[in-house]
């Protein structure tokens, strides 16, 4: 489901409140991702970025998903990033770098996180309705 900034924190909202302890949590994203000062955000369908600021008030922190887990104390939490770890606001950002930097699992005992591709690295859109990643995991 493509969504907005809005759509995305009330989804992520939603989705903490679902979490209970001793349960397995699972969060999937599909889309684009950046890195901003050290901090990665999910990119929401229409998100209007021109500048670093922008950022942070018009995407969403994956901190918020990890954050959402830590406080359910699940055993087992499996994060899937189906995202482009590249950055195509670079040359314009300053301290933005290359996609989504590596999420330290540590940050939430018992996380997994899964990656399409690699740091710095496109992930292949594939030529049907899902990228190739997501078409594998299906």
């Amino acid at each position: 489901i493509d969504a907005t900034q809005e759509r995305m924190e009330h989804n992520i909202s939603e989705f903490g409140r679902q979490l209970y302890q001793g349960g397995v949590g699972l969060f999937y994203y599909a889309g684009h991702g950046v890195q901003v000062d050290g901090e990665n955000y999910l990119i929401p369908v229409g998100a209007n970025i021109q500048s670093e600021s922008d950022v942070r008030y018009k995407a969403v922190n994956i901190g918020q998903v990890l954050g959402k887990m830590g406080e359910a104390r699940n055993g087992l939490n499996i994060v899937i990033l189906d995202a482009c770890r590249d950055n195509p606001f670079a040359k314009r950002f300053r301290s933005a770098s290359r996609g989504l930097a590596i999420v330290s699992s540590s940050a939430v005992k018992g996380t997994f996180i899964a990656y399409a591709t690699s740091p710095g690295k496109v992930a292949s859109d594939g030529e049907d309705r899902n990228g190739l990643y997501t078409k594998q995991l299906l």
